[in-house]
């Protein structure tokens, strides 16, 4: 059978590619798989990636170039004995026979009779495959399987293909018989894309030029090439404003090409209107051309389209996923086309298209680009609807951060016009403690309901946030009220707003009434559990964890602590998660186990945030605290800096005055008086009411004007205290940290007397003999107290063990900072290291995901100053062997 002899050669190399170093060595690497496939689109540099990499191939090789003549078997294997014979010219006689045969012989007898060919070769030998993807003929792609589940020892295979063939993948993954190069290695790197530069033009182009090319092209070599030629045409390397656009000389015509030349007119249009929104997939064109008029765009070209989207053989579209259900168009194509769409659609229709795909993506709850895409096409109503039927539903995963997100899409005069929307905001208010925004929040939202009138699921979730703002303005009737309000009118899909309106009336009972009724009130929900949710039964753990902390029992916070963290991690409810291992934390921190306080805190401040900065930063607080309490500065310096960083991290300005006041405390602990009066200027003590949490910001501001001691200062740390003792009340652990501050006055006003008996007060009060850590933190001068006591008072369980605890703090090595110093976590990662774990393996086991690991490694690195893994373990065991 006769063949086209110049499709048997590799396509020569142009002095002007550059080398592919990365990607050479990467397959000199897996030189050993008997598979090599190149996938990408085209203008990647697929075959030219091979043909260089052949050049330095030490075996033989033979390269066909196959067409689509090539889907008849008898063609296909004429090519392939051609190729083979160019090398071996006595060998692939059989196959060449029964190849000539008028009738070819069973599928199986080829691939065996093929295979016994192949093992017969006198030499190794690379056979090349270039344009794969034309080949659709099933007998052909059946072979192909056939060969490559047991390839022969001394013959390897190269596929260069725009899509992926049809191949069980599976088996050869399973057994590292393939090597695969995909167009995300394809892409030039910014590194790379400088040295083409410099071969073409003989000059260099800067880092921020090569940056912007890079970006806006995606490293696709074609496009990248294209726009080194206008530094040629313009004879200047020098970037431009429009360095990044598509509109040039070169890339606009050739990119127009590329886009006529395979579609129909009605085609092209219809590729403009995806070009409208960031990702699509195939149902979303139906849906936006299902109503089209066929006059606007005919029924056989949107067949064409999808059929060319679903072979995903051209560069212009970028896969998102590895089912290839959601695509994108490339940058350069997506900016052309969005820029050209108005001389071919009206405003209207356009707008209609955005109206569309709004409603598409929220029935799939992709609620960010229902509500972007309804805005745009201006219908708002739409947008606000997508919120207010999802806000609960959010608030319950905990995605607190995310229904802030959406309500910012919103227009600011749409969000006045809705109650449901002023209600989310309130609530919103909570997460970020801003309690002078959610009272204008709650007032606007009243205005906007009739109580008497109002949908019953919309006044429960107004009277269950209400109760919050309440409790926290300290107008406990009111909150009682409103909690009541919400727990009669909530319907019983709106559970998480029960809950948060049941936390208020146990609260808010606890306050004006007794400790013990809500005690009681509390435990009469727990003990009704039966088929209730996992996230119910969360919640109420929760609540008895608030309950407990407020009411200083630390008895109870381990089980219901644990419960908390089991259901929120099975749940993926990382606030809760937080909450859970926060007062696990506290748990063993009150009882002076610094190490097992340090577990629990690192775990819930190395979980997913989206919810409670304030709980975030408390736990960055303990961990902070815990250091201190162990004597390990360096430590307790490493939280503070991580709280600092998470604050600038996450954009939360607002708690910067918050951020201020723990580092006042933190200065106070380690004796820099001077400091701790200069952050005072920018401190924010009154962000949050004193509940919930062991760190007290206004509890920090009396202790800075004691230690000061000033007589203007001491009067207002005066006032200050007994201001707060009538505000906690029945919330006892507030009340101990606040009269112990009182004893510190009366000691630094030389009221000696008063002075003890106000310890011994607090001693009384305490309800716990381990309760010992608020003791132990308020410093020397409460240990000398504790000292002045009458013997049979120091005789007491919970004095004996303070004053036990501030003599074991004799013992601890003095504050230093050490060369090197991993956190708990980072040795524990270490050690996972270096027993063999990949990342993955790593994520898995400490419950992280795969970008944290790699940070806790950048950061280990960094520390030990090395630069990989093996550097790492190897000068990590030298540390432990000097130790």
């Amino acid at each position: 059978m006769p063949i086209l002899k110049t499709r048997l050669y590799k396509p020569p190399i142009n002095e002007k590619f550059i080398v592919r170093g990365r990607l050479i060595a990467r397959l000199n690497n897996e030189s050993d798989r008997p598979l090599k496939l190149i996938v990408a689109g085209a203008g990647y540099g697929k075959s030219v990636l091979m043909s260089q990499w052949l050049d330095t191939y030490d075996g033989k090789y033979c390269w066909i170039s196959l067409e689509e003549d090539c889907n008849d078997l008898q063609i296909f294997l004429s090519y392939l004995i051609a190729g083979i014979q160019q090398q071996f010219p006595e060998n692939m006689q059989r196959i060449a026979q029964m190849n000539s045969s008028s009738q070819l012989p069973s599928i199986e007898a080829i691939a065996q009779t093929l295979n016994n060919e192949l093992l017969d070769l006198p030499e190794s030998l690379m056979i090349v495959w270039d344009d794969f993807h034309v080949i659709r003929d099933n007998t052909i792609l059946n072979l192909f399987n056939k060969i490559t589940k047991f390839p022969p020892k001394n013959v390897q295979l190269a596929l260069i293909s725009r899509l992926d063939p049809p191949l069980n993948k599976s088996r050869l993954l399973a057994y590292q018989q393939i090597c695969e190069i995909r167009m995300a290695d394809l892409r030039l790197s910014m590194q790379e894309i400088k040295e083409l530069a410099r071969q073409s033009i003989e000059n260099e182009i800067s880092d921020e030029d090569a940056k912007i090319i890079e970006e806006t092209t995606e490293g696709w070599a074609l496009s990248v090439y294209l726009k080194i030629q206008e530094f040629i045409d313009s004879n200047t390397v020098k970037s431009d404003e429009n360095l990044g656009s598509p509109h040039s000389s070169n890339l606009t015509p050739f990119l127009l090409n590329l886009i006529e030349s395979s579609l129909p007119p009605d085609g092209v249009k219809m590729i403009m209107v995806i070009s409208l929104f960031d990702r699509f997939n195939l149902e979303l064109i139906e849906k936006l051309f299902s109503d089209i008029d066929a006059t606007i765009v005919k029924s056989e070209a949107l067949d064409l389209v999808i059929k060319k989207i679903k072979e995903t053989d051209s560069p212009l579209l970028i896969s998102l996923d590895e089912n290839k259900i959601w695509f994108r168009l490339h940058h350069l194509i997506q900016e052309l086309l969005k820029k050209r769409i108005f001389q071919i659609f009206s405003s209207d229709q356009i707008e209609n298209f955005y109206k569309s795909a709004g409603v598409y993506f929220a029935s799939r709850n992709y609620i960010e680009e229902g509500i972007q895409y309804s805005i745009l096409g201006k219908n708002t109503d739409h947008a606000v609807k997508s919120i207010t039927s999802n806000w609960e539903t959010l608030i319950d995963h905990g995605e607190n951060l995310r229904l802030h997100r959406l309500l910012n899409m919103i227009p600011v005069g749409e969000l006045n016009t809705s109650a449901a929307l002023l209600v989310s905001r309130a609530f919103l208010c909570d997460t970020f403690a801003d309690f002078d925004a959610m009272k204008i929040y709650l007032e606007n939202a009243s205005q906007q309901m009739d109580e008497t009138t109002a949908e019953p699921g919309l006044l429960g979730a107004f009277a269950s946030v209400h109760a919050c703002f309440s409790t926290y303005t300290n107008d406990f009737p009111t909150a009682m009220k409103y909690a009541d309000l919400a727990l009669e009118t909530l319907t019983p899909g709106q559970s998480f707003l029960w809950d948060y309106a049941l936390n208020f009336k146990i609260f808010s009972t606890s306050m004006i009434k007794s400790p013990a009724l809500a005690r009681l009130i509390l435990e009469k929900y727990r003990s009704n559990l039966k088929g209730k949710s996992g996230r119910h039964l969360m919640r109420l753990n929760v609540i008895k964890l608030l309950f407990d902390w407020n009411q200083a029992i630390i008895k109870d916070l381990k089980q219901a602590g644990k419960i908390v963290v089991e259901i929120s991690r099975q749940e993926k409810v990382w606030w809760m998660y937080k909450i859970g291992n926060y007062y696990l934390g506290q748990y063993y921190y009150m009882k002076n186990q610094t190490k097992e306080a340090y577990a629990y805190i690192d775990k819930g401040i190395d979980c997913f945030f989206n919810a409670g900065p304030v709980w975030a930063l408390q736990l960055y607080y303990s961990g902070a605290f815990t250091a201190l309490a162990e004597n390990d500065l360096t430590k307790a310096n490493h939280y503070l800096n991580s709280a600092k960083h998470f604050v600038k991290f996450n954009n939360l300005e607002a708690f910067e005055g918050y951020l201020r006041a723990f580092e006042v405390e933190f200065a106070l602990r380690t004796e820099d008086i001077e400091k701790s009066w200069k952050l005072n200027r920018s401190a924010n003590y009154s962000i949050h009411p004193p509940l919930y949490y062991y760190y007290i910001p206004q509890f920090t501001q009396i202790k800075l004007y004691i230690t000061k001691g000033d007589p203007d200062l001491m009067k207002e740390a005066y006032d200050l205290i007994y201001h707060y003792k009538e505000m906690t009340g029945n919330l006892l652990y507030a009340k101990i940290q606040v009269t112990l501050l009182e004893a510190l006055w009366y000691a630094k006003s030389g009221l000696n007397e008063k002075a003890n008996s106000t310890l011994s007060e607090v001693l009384t009060i305490t309800p716990e003999e381990d309760y010992i850590r608020v003791f132990l933190d308020m410093g020397q001068p409460v240990r000398k107290m504790m000292q002045a006591l009458p013997e049979e008072q120091k005789q007491m369980p919970l004095a004996r063990h303070i004053l036990m605890a501030f003599r074991y703090e004799d013992y601890l090595p003095s504050p230093k900072y050490e060369s090197v110093n991993l956190t708990p976590k980072e040795i524990e990662l270490m050690e996972l290291v270096s027993s063999g774990m990949q990342n993955k393996e790593i994520a898995d086991q400490m419950c992280l995901s795969g970008s944290t690991v790699k940070t806790y490694l950048y950061r280990i690195y960094q520390k030990l100053e090395v630069k990989n893994r093996l550097s790492a373990i190897s000068k990590l065991q030298e540390l432990q062997s000097s130790q």
